[in-house]
This record gives C-alpha cells, structure tokens and sequence, in this order.
C-alpha cells in the first residue's frame, strides 16, 4: 500500500507511545491507556495506531466540541493513500445520527470508517443500538475521564461495549482528576482483569471509609498497589517530559441554538448587504463585526441596551475544557468582552473553582500568580507588555478581538522567558460564523477586519 509521504516526524513521546500500543496488542492484551497532558498530540497517536494496524471499523467517543478536531485532523495525519470515512455523530437528533451511522456499516466491502460520538448520546437509544450492529474493532475513549462515574449511563454502556468490541483504547492527561477511585470505572472499560468486576472490592482495598456509618471516604491506602497495576496497561508522560514546541494551538467548536442561529443570520446579512452596497468599509466595520461576535459568545443587546443572553454553546464548551483539566491546573481565559469574563467566573464556580479577574474593571494578576486560584479570566487589552502569566501552560480564547497586536500580545504573555512547560492555546469557536474567520485571519497575520469583510462579502 503507497504510503504518503513529507509528514512532520513525530514527536518522541509520540513514536514511544506508538511502540508501547503495539507492544500490549502483541502480548495479546485487548486494551490500553494513554495518560498524556492535553496539547500532547494523542489525536496523531490514535490516527496513525489505527493505520499501522489496519482497523476497519473505529468508534471515537469524546466530549462533543472535540469532535471536529478529530475529524480535521484524521484528515490531517491519516498515513496512507486510501481516504477514510470520518462520520461526524456528535450534533442534531439521535435518531438522525444513528440513520446516518447504519447507512455506512450495513454497506459490504466499505472504506475504513471511523465514526466520532460524544459521552452525552452514545448510549442513547437508537444510537446505542445502532453501535452495537456495527461491529467496531476498536473504541476510543478520549478524555477518558468522563467515564469516571461507575453508576453513570456512559460508564455502564462503556463497560457493556468492553465484550463487543475487541480492542478498547483511553486517552486523558489526567485520570484520575478527583480521587484514586476515579480510576476504576475508566478500566472496568477497559480490561477487567486489572481491577475486577466490583467497586464495591476496589473501593474496600483502595479508600479508607468513615464519617456517618462508615459510607464517606476519609482516605486512601495501598496506593503503591494502584500504581501499579494501572501501569499495566497504561503509557504515562509527566507534563515536564513532553516533547513538543513552545507553542501549539487546537480549536474546540461549538454551534449555536436554533434561535440564536437566526439572531446571528439576520445581523450578517443585514452585514454583508451593506458591504456590497459600499456602505460599510474597513474603516467603519467594527461595531458591526462586534455586534456578531458577541452572538456567538452568547450575547444580544437589546434596543434599551440591556444584555440577554441568546446561547449557552460557548459557555458550554469552556466547561468542557476545564473539564478535562485537573482542578488545580492553572488557566488563563481571555475574552474580549465584559459579558465573557462572568461567564467564565460562572463557569468556574459551577465547577466549584476558584477564578481571579485581570480586566479594566478588576486588577487580581498578582493574587492569581500567587496560586490563589487556578482560573485568570483576562481581557485581552488589560496589562503592560509586560505582564507575565508563565504560570499556566494553557490559555484559552473564550472570544477573539481583531487586533493581531493584541491577540500576540496575549499569546507572549504565556510564552516567554520563565515558561518552562510547551503551552496549548485552545480557541472555542462557533461553527459557521465570524470566529472561524477571526481564527484564520490570526493564524494568516493577516488584517483581521478585510479579510473577515471579505471572506463575509463572499459568502453573501
């Protein structure tokens, strides 16, 4: 088979957890786990995993914004000449996603498939039943730790498709978030020889009961034990030893609800209408294009200035991204707008996280590189050039202004002397709209407000 060449080299700890994938499916083992950080790559480590091994059928569950980044960059790394079908199950109806997933599995002598779901609808009927004829070979659970709940419905499936689909696979940078007892539920996954079919046992051999008749958990034992036999099945890269460069950036998307879907056409076309009668230029366009932005963040003002909140899709999707951090992780937020930077407070306080403010209105950078919270919410303009943030190694892009000035700016804040970690910069982005023009035109360095008009101008 011809294989495609001129692909970057993988990075050390990648080719390593190539190796160690390939050395627990020749020992005969039917499961494995990947504890590597976010930004570490596991994406490329899954895509090329599944070409080595001629997979035909991959079943990709994960949280929902991260399901385009799975189908990118599938597109991106896949190794080999043949063009694998990447099915996209993770939006609209479960009904429609489960259609969709048997029109490809019930045809004879298909491509390679690989259809992505999300945690919150694969065990959902008719889905669940829809993954159950279609016979996968192999199953990924990325950020594993979402099945960390025993008695969870995820969990429950996750552990039924265990003896239905043949090789199990689980990604998460941090596996065990809370406690040594959220590792159970992700091998029962897995492989049960490692911990057994009770947790009920494991949590009598790992965790010391106490409080009100003995059912709260006071402490931990036998953790050396624990280690161990997690290690079985498992490649783990310590934060400090990633191989990786200064700097990566992923995107996490989002789309927004039917109403506020409407709110936002009907801004851009009234938009693009008067950019193509010459009324709005680049020079003039910025309240406009602001005006969409703020949509997509979730926000409309009304006509007595009030602000109402229209879509809860972007809040949504930076609770998954913390999420998917250990709760002391340091994270800087920015945003653009004052509405933005509640919302990340909210956010993390749903989560039961502490959050400090760097803004025109707040001033707590100090407290926060002090280690009093883990979450900065930032607006993009407050600070010096000097500011340092070289505590968090990752930053998200809650919104994106249209200054590239601003937006290096923000990025230099991260990486620069005293960083001694690779950082990831994760932008939330709405799909179909202004923040996917914003995104490209940065990453282009190119004048953010022509090329968005432009691009817009073109579309209408």
């Amino acid at each position: 088979m011809t294989i495609v060449a001129a692909r970057p080299a993988l990075w050390r700890h990648q080719a390593e957890a190539l190796a160690f994938l390939a050395s627990v499916y020749q020992d005969g083992r039917r499961a494995a786990a990947l504890h590597i950080d976010m930004g570490g790559g596991k994406t490329r480590i899954v895509v090329e995993h599944v070409a080595q091994r001629a997979y035909r059928r991959v079943l990709v569950v994960c949280p929902k914004s991260v399901a385009t980044v799975w189908k990118a960059e599938v597109a991106q790394w896949w190794p080999r000449s043949d063009t694998p079908i990447v099915l996209d199950l993770s939006h609209g109806a479960v009904s429609r996603r489960a259609q969709e997933l048997g029109l490809y599995t019930d045809r004879p002598n298909m491509p390679v498939l690989i259809a992505i779901t999300n945690y919150d609808a694969f065990w959902r009927e008719p889905l669940r039943s829809a993954i159950l004829r279609a016979r996968f070979e192999l199953v990924v659970y990325d950020e594993s730790h979402r099945l960390k709940m025993p008695g969870g419905k995820a969990s429950l499936f996750a552990a039924y498709l265990r003896d239905r689909i043949p090789q199990r696979l689980a990604l998460t940078g941090t596996p065990m978030p809370h406690s040594p007892l959220d590792i159970y539920a992700q091998y029962r996954a897995l492989d049960i020889s490692v911990f057994g079919r009770s947790f009920a046992a494991f949590r009598s051999r790992y965790a010391v009961m106490g409080g009100y008749e003995g059912r709260q958990v006071v402490g931990f034992r036998n953790l050396d034990d624990l280690a161990r036999r997690v290690a079985t099945i498992a490649y783990r890269v310590a934060p400090e030893q990633l191989d990786k460069p200064p700097a990566t950036d992923t995107a996490r998307y989002c789309y927004l609800e039917p109403q506020a879907a409407r709110i936002y056409h009907e801004l851009e076309e009234e938009l693009v209408a008067e950019v193509e009668a010459g009324t709005i230029t680049a020079a003039n366009a910025l309240v406009k294009l602001l005006r969409l932005q703020q949509v997509t963040s979730g926000v409309v003002r009304t006509e007595g200035g009030q602000e109402a909140q229209v879509s809860t899709a972007k809040r949504e999707a930076l609770a998954e991204v913390l999420e998917d951090l250990s709760p002391t992780e340091p994270v800087v937020v920015f945003c653009r707008f004052r509405s933005d930077l509640d919302t990340v407070h909210n956010v993390a306080r749903a989560l039961g996280r502490a959050s400090l403010e760097l803004s025109g209105r707040r001033n707590e950078l100090r407290v926060w590189q002090e280690g009093k919270a883990p979450i900065l919410a930032a607006q993009m303009q407050a600070g010096s050039l000097g500011v340092s943030m070289v505590r968090a190694r990752y930053a998200v892009f809650y919104s994106l202004g249209y200054s590239l000035g601003d937006y290096q700016q923000a990025r230099a804040r991260l990486v620069r002397p005293g960083q001694q970690r690779g950082v990831t910069f994760i932008h939330l982005l709405v799909r179909g709209t202004v923040d996917e023009h914003v995104y490209q035109a940065l990453e282009a360095k190119a004048d953010v407000v022509e090329h968005v008009l432009r691009l817009l101008k073109q579309r209408g």
